[in-house]
């Protein structure tokens, strides 16, 4: 096998280290990342290729982003902390451009979509492992509870991070059972199992955002794909959870009888806004935001010290700046019109289902990212960047004139 076959091979198998062991290894996640960013670069070197993902005019918002990404690192208050956060930051990207040129072929696409319905199936088990045992396989992480209800975290060992895997993998399965033909008999039953699994599991991370997130996703693709009967049992389900519910699993009351998580976000969104509107151009410096927002904090509440924003967004305008902000979220969006493009005019319903169902995980995302850390955790982070890999594969994959299998 010739050097850059080798290497653009050892990056393929990275990627799938990375997704099978993202959920409970931070090791390995660093591990997996850096080696498929390196053997794809070096596989690229040596055929004095330049990476065609390059070609792609959406870029021009992520290297903008970037940039103002970088110039907050000199304006830093906290320059160690800033110059590994613009390093992760890179990494992320590198990883993201690795996984869209690498898996831009349809079999390779293909390959790996169906090793990760496999993979997803195993760390739900896991879930389940941990509701016998009390603690998950992996890494031992103990179940948890929120007042007397139980709650599972499976390997992340973070019940709102599990439920985000969860609502975004099972909604990609969702796509596919959503467009007909898109699947065999027999591999609708296997997608049916993974997606009555991910509703039995969101339910029990007992984490509202995640359901809330979970919703909307699910709500887009209903309106993608003119169900309205979802969009119905979406309603049905609401009033009903509030009906049958414990209280206690509705409202999460604090020591003084107030709903302690709305009032922490409360508090903590506060805070970042006020660090962005004194630091609205470049920011306090990537990742320093726990320990910069204390300067700019007006009303020095007792709740929640130390501790991250609880919305990416705003974390992000506070750290690089509302410009920097605005450039990612024209990148991300970019996505979201061509694969509304795709959905309008292709005929094919493997590629209509992938798209379907990936357009509704990023949804997850950015709805998730609203009232959670998301894009700062080395997990979750760069979770995201793969994804949104995964989903610009399957449109250069279109933009080729090839389909994409099942």
């Amino acid at each position: 096998m010739k050097s850059d076959l080798f290497l653009s091979r050892i990056a393929e198998i990275s990627v799938y280290v990375f997704f099978a062991c993202f959920p409970f290894s931070r090791a390995l996640i660093e591990i997996s990342s850096i080696t498929a960013i390196v053997a794809w670069l070096l596989a690229k070197i040596i055929r004095r290729e330049w990476p065609r993902v390059f070609a792609d005019r959406t870029l021009i918002f992520l290297a903008l982003f970037f940039v103002l990404s970088l110039a907050s690192v000199f304006i830093s208050q906290y320059s160690g902390q800033s110059i590994r956060g613009i390093v992760r930051a890179a990494r992320q990207i590198l990883f993201f451009l690795a996984v869209w040129d690498l898996f831009s072929e349809k079999k390779k696409l293909a390959g790996f979509m169906t090793v990760s319905f496999v993979l997803f199936l195993a760390m739900m088990f896991d879930g389940f492992y941990q509701m016998g045992a009390g603690k998950d396989l992996f890494r031992g992480w103990p179940v948890g509870y929120v007042s007397t209800n139980l709650r599972i975290t499976g390997p992340f060992g973070d019940h709102g991070f599990w439920g985000a895997y969860l609502a975004v993998w099972g909604l990609l399965g969702l796509g596919f059972l959503f467009v007909r033909n898109s699947v065999t008999g027999r591999e609708k039953i296997f997608l049916g199992l993974m997606t009555t699994l991910s509703f039995f599991f969101i339910f029990h991370t007992q984490a509202r955002t995640v359901w809330v997130s979970f919703a909307a996703g699910l709500a887009f693709l209903a309106l993608v794909r003119g169900r309205k009967w979802v969009l119905l049992c979406l309603a049905v389900a609401a009033v009903v959870g509030v009906l049958v519910l414990p209280r206690n699993m509705i409202i999460h009351e604090d020591a003084e009888k107030k709903e302690q998580s709305l009032v922490e976000r409360f508090v903590l969104w506060d805070r970042a806004i006020n660090v962005v509107k004194a630091r609205p151009w470049l920011g306090t410096g990537i990742n320093t935001y726990v320990k910069s927002y204390h300067e700019f904090d007006k009303e020095k509440s007792w709740r929640v010290q130390n501790y991250y924003a609880h919305n990416s967004y705003l974390q992000l305008a506070a750290e690089r700046g509302l410009p920097a902000l605005v450039f990612f979220l024209l990148f991300v969006g970019s996505f979201f019109v061509r694969a509304f493009r795709v959905l309008r005019s292709s005929e094919e319903p493997d590629l209509r289902a992938f798209l379907t169902g990936w357009s509704s995980g990023l949804v997850v995302f950015l709805v998730f990212s609203l009232a959670d850390t998301c894009w700062e955790s080395l997990q979750m982070g760069m979770f995201f960047w793969f994804f949104l890999g995964l989903g610009a594969s399957a449109l250069t994959i279109t933009s080729k004139g090839r389909t994409l299998p099942t």
